[in-house]
């Protein structure tokens, strides 16, 4: 929908950043993985005062798969 000019976007450098800008009501919607906005609504200071007024939308927009990385050592083997 941004690529073909139906929505307007707004980039922000983080989610954090997105989070205030959604409070703030410079934006609509920000988009965000339901965990980490949990995550940082629960430990970011900048966040934690703001917790209550931002509610999760649990229409889904996609179900991606994620992937970690340990280095080539005895130690990452270990992990």
């Amino acid at each position: 929908m941004a690529e073909a000019g139906t929505i307007k976007v707004d980039s922000a450098g983080d989610d954090v950043k997105n989070l205030l800008k959604l409070n703030a009501k410079r934006v609509k919607l920000a988009v965000i993985d339901k965990y980490v906005m949990t995550y940082l609504l629960d430990t970011d200071p900048a966040l934690k005062k703001i917790k209550g007024n931002i509610v999760f939308n649990e229409t889904l927009l996609e179900d991606k798969k994620l992937y970690i990385c340990f280095r080539k050592s005895e130690k990452g083997k270990e992990i």
